[in-house]
């Protein structure tokens, strides 16, 4: 997808590790990081803004993965008209 308000980002980048603090246990130590989201974490982000849709984008795909990204457009509205997030 060529759309700004989609980012994908790799995690083997040890800045966005620690930023998402995510990363595999065996990974915890040796990063030295207060980790919160495991492997696999797909990290739903506005483009616009930067900030995160939500961290569940894997249970998303996993529950409805034809709905998935309908979900994440909802999300995306939501955060833009000011709505509080209910996840």
């Amino acid at each position: 997808m060529n759309d700004a308000s989609t980012l994908c980002l790799p995690f083997m980048v040890l800045k966005t590790s620690r930023y998402f603090q995510t990363c595999a246990l065996r990974e915890v130590k040796s990063l030295n990081i207060n980790r919160k989201h495991e492997i696999p974490t797909l990290i739903i982000i506005d483009g616009s803004t930067k900030s995160v849709l939500t961290y569940e984008g894997v249970k998303d795909v996993e529950a409805a993965s034809s709905s998935a990204y309908v979900k994440w457009l909802s999300l995306l509205a939501a955060r833009r008209m000011g709505i509080p997030k209910t996840e």
